[in-house]
């Protein structure tokens, strides 16, 4: 598994440089037919016609690269993400009770009736692999067991109103074609499959707005892999729109 490591200049970002379990996640923006309060929609929306698969396997490259501009998708949403390009300042990384926290914040202008996509954490194949990579149907025991990766409190919080994110925003493991994590001077493998879990958030009223993704994996596999006793992130994004 790949916990989001810097690639050829830098990530977290989600996300971020560590090694390689990745963060995440920006796009152009849209307008939705109708303006709305915002808020995380549920795991089987779909707006303007993505689903969560289809924009995990869309922005893999990109986290995976670390947030590098050059990776970054076409998209009808504006996706969230910490800045991964050359010179943009780099996440921070608190270590604390034997484990790492990476946080960090960005900022968008968008128009009113964007919807959004927010990745929060993904795990891939590639080496060092976490535990025991899953068939396609062990993904959620993977993620969220405590003997491999055991994510905890995953949450995206909306001007301070928080909703966690359960097993159904969980999606893979999706075959992807470009993944960037894969480092030869390691001796590491090259991985070809991703883990990813997000939430789309519908358009936001004109103002600004803050989203925060937190979350950790805390699961044995973590220990036995990087020392570690946990992995978390705390990422702030301010949202302005605008009319």
């Amino acid at each position: 598994m790949a916990i989001a490591r810097r690639k050829r200049s830098g990530m977290f970002g989600l996300v971020v440089t560590l090694v390689g379990v990745l963060l995440i996640s920006g796009a152009p923006m849209v307008k939705a037919a109708e303006p709305s309060t915002g808020g995380v929609l549920p795991p089987n929306a779909q707006p303007l016609g993505y689903s969560l698969r289809d924009m995990a396997r869309k922005i893999a490259g990109f986290t995976s690269s670390g947030n590098k501009p050059e990776y970054f998708p076409h998209s009808r949403l504006q996706i969230l993400y910490y800045d991964g390009s050359e010179g943009a300042p780099p996440p921070d990384v608190t270590f604390e009770g034997g484990g790492v926290t990476v946080s960090g914040a960005n900022s968008f202008t968008v128009t009113q009736g964007t919807q959004f996509y927010v990745p929060v954490q993904s795990a891939s194949d590639s080496s060092p692999v976490v535990g025991n990579w899953p068939d396609r149907n062990g993904a959620v025991p993977y993620f969220f067991g405590p003997s491999q990766l055991g994510a905890d409190n995953y949450r995206v919080i909306i001007d301070g109103v928080s909703t966690t994110l359960t097993p159904d925003y969980l999606v893979g493991p999706i075959p992807v074609t470009h993944l960037y994590d894969y480092d030869p001077t390691t001796g590491g493998t090259e991985g070809h499959e991703i883990i990813t879990i997000a939430a789309f958030v519908d358009a936001l009223p004109v103002g600004t707005h803050t989203v925060r993704i937190v979350g950790r994996l805390a699961g044995q596999g973590i220990f036995a892999t990087y020392g570690w006793t946990h992995y978390g992130l705390d990422f702030t994004y301010t949202v302005t729109v605008t009319p």
